[in-house]
């Protein structure tokens, strides 16, 4: 009989080098997760482990913030945590406005983080979010940008100068 922990994986018959049949237990694998909601993250490779060590370290998550750790919505809603908590502290109007402390959020942050802000460090001093106003140049100001001066090409020696210098080092050396 099967041993418990094997009877839901999926079996592969394999022949040994030796020529017998043997039955291979290949086990599943699961779509990693985020870990404040649970969600599938998307982005991220998904297979055996073998199989993501294999793969290019671009191609196994994205290159942001708590990329392989939470989803897009987790990172929305704990970098807008971090602003308000921070703007409370740091600007003297807003001391009277409630914030509830997210614990859920707040251990995805460093160590101490709660403490700094009390004091009045920023953890980020400058976060761009979409609905952040950004400068935009209007057509008239905007230059024609000039177009670079081509470099010089560099002459390459030809093969036989290659050659005639390799025999004359040669020459020289004995």
């Amino acid at each position: 009989m099967v041993r418990p922990g094997l009877r839901g994986v999926g079996k592969v018959r394999k022949r040994t080098p030796g020529g017998r049949i043997a039955t291979r237990f290949v086990r599943g694998f699961s779509h990693p997760k985020c870990g404040r909601c649970g969600s599938v993250l998307h982005g991220t490779a998904s297979g055996s482990s073998s199989e993501v060590r294999a793969l290019k370290h671009s191609e196994r998550a994205p290159s942001r913030m708590y990329a392989g750790v939470l989803c897009a919505d987790c990172v929305d809603s704990l970098v807008r945590y971090v602003v308000r908590m921070e703007a409370k502290f740091s600007e003297p109007e807003l001391k009277s406005f409630e914030f509830s402390r997210d614990l859920t959020l707040e251990k995805f942050l460093p160590a101490g983080w709660w403490g700094r802000v009390q004091e009045g460090s920023l953890l980020w001093n400058r976060v761009e979010s979409k609905f952040s106003k950004k400068k935009v140049a209007s057509v008239k100001e905007a230059a024609p940008k000039e177009k670079p001066a081509k470099k010089a090409a560099k002459e390459k020696p030809k093969a036989h100068a290659k050659k005639a210098a390799k025999a004359k080092a040669k020459a020289k050396k004995k």
